[in-house]
This record gives structure tokens, C-alpha cells and sequence, in this order.
């Protein structure tokens, strides 16, 4: 007699072989080993659950292959059964970076005065702050970079930040690659993977901007900011 966890479990397998089948127009015989490997380049969700799906078709394939005309060769746990039913739920409805970190952005334009930064730094505490010249957008001014400024001033006698323009500042970033574009509907296991790049690069300082456009032409189009501080709450919802 099959047990309610061997029914579950081969129900979870199935769940994640036709997802597989159908999202990446896979043959409709495609059993579930083919398709994992099919799909591990293509999708962060099997590449990130690897290791787990590895046990998970291993077990399917003992229990569907070899089990004895009398009873199950094994009894799937319920831990196996949770872990199974997890990535289909995950590969079905995976959380999205527009939904986590949509929030308000302040923008500036190069030729905006740096007492404007200040400003907004002192009443809000934003620390990060996308730059456009005109429609394009160049760069990203932190407070790094603001700091890297004043200590290149410090030397001056006399310094007007009203006078200083933001395009004057944002050259001293410690990179000019200290950002990158993601769109909203990227995954939560997409932004990790960003940031794991980004470390194996040496690039500490990275910082995602959700964008709506590949070419964002202004602030309204930038809907979010990710850092490498989020990620703790990226790791929530793996």
C-alpha cells in the first residue's frame, strides 16, 4: 500500500518535471532528470537548489524503479516531502525584486549643486543617489564618493559646496562600475547571484538599481535600490 509521503513526494516530482517541460518547451517525455539538467544553466532556482534536487531524483527514481512487488524500498520523509514541495512552490511563484525593494529613489542631475545631496542626506538618511545628465543616466554618487571629495578639498582654504556641482564629485567614486541595472522581475535568486559575481570581482561596493528600462531616461523609471546589506533579506526567501 503506497503511503501518503511516497504520494506527496512523486506528486512534488511530477509538479516540478511539468513546470520544467512546459516553461522551457521541453518533449512532453522528458523525464525529470533530463529536464533538471536541462534547466540548471537556465534557471537560478534549480542551480541554487541543486544539491536538494539531486537527492530528490535519486529518491524518485529509487522509488518508482526499485521497489518490490510486495512494499516500498523506502519511505520518503516528511522533511523530503517539504523540501520537494518548497522548490515547485519557488519555481512556481518566486519572490521578485520589484515586490521586496520597490521604493521611493531620489535622483540628480550632474549639474545639481552638492548642498542639494546634503540635504537629502541629513533629513532622510539616503545614502545612494542615481545621477542623470539630462536623459541618460551615469553613474551613482554615494557617500563614499562624497567623502573621497571632501578629503581631496580639505586642503582648500575656501570651499563652496552651493557651488559645487554633482558632476564634479561623482569622478572621485572608488568605481565607476559600482552599480548595475536589474528589472523588477528579476528574482530574489537572481540578485544573489548578481552580488555573488560582484564578490568573486572584488566589487564591494556594488549596488543594484531596479530599473524599468535598460535605459532609463529618469528617476521615475528607477524603482528600487539593492545592496549588499540586503542581503540578508534576499537569504529570507530562498
Amino acid at each position: 500500500m503506497e503511503s501518503t509521503n511516497y504520494k506527496e513526494f512523486i506528486g512534488h516530482c511530477n509538479n516540478i518535471n511539468n513546470f520544467l517541460i512546459e516553461a522551457y518547451k521541453l518533449a512532453p517525455n522528458t523525464n525529470l532528470g533530463a529536464a533538471l539538467n536541462e534547466t540548471r544553466k537556465k534557471n537560478k532556482i534549480i542551480n541554487h537548489y541543486w544539491n536538494d534536487l539531486s537527492v530528490i531524483r535519486e529518491l524518485r527514481n529509487l522509488l518508482i524503479h526499485e521497489r518490490t512487488k510486495f512494499d516500498l524500498i523506502a519511505e520518503p520523509s516528511n522533511e523530503i516531502v517539504e523540501r520537494a514541495q518548497n522548490i515547485y512552490k519557488k519555481l512556481n511563484n518566486p519572490e521578485i525584486a520589484g515586490q521586496l525593494f520597490n521604493s521611493k529613489v531620489i535622483c540628480f542631475d550632474v549639474n545639481d549643486s552638492l548642498s542639494k545631496v546634503l540635504k537629502i542626506i541629513h533629513e532622510d538618511n539616503y545614502t545612494q543617489f542615481p545621477v542623470f545628465d539630462g536623459n541618460h543616466l551615469v553613474g551613482l554618487l554615494t557617500e563614499n564618493g562624497i567623502s573621497r571629495w571632501f578629503a581631496q578639498m580639505v586642503k582648500e582654504d575656501i570651499v563652496s559646496i552651493v557651488d559645487t556641482k554633482i558632476y564634479e564629485v561623482i569622478q572621485l567614486e572608488e568605481s565607476s562600475k559600482n552599480y548595475e541595472l536589474i528589472k523588477p522581475s528579476a528574482t530574489v535568486y537572481d540578485v544573489d547571484d548578481r552580488f555573488s559575481n560582484g564578490y568573486k570581482k572584488n566589487n564591494r561596493t556594488l549596488t543594484l538599481l531596479i530599473s524599468l528600462s535598460n535605459n532609463p531616461t529618469d528617476e521615475n523609471q528607477i524603482t528600487g535600490i539593492i545592496t549588499f546589506a540586503d542581503l540578508q533579506l534576499v537569504n529570507k526567501h530562498f
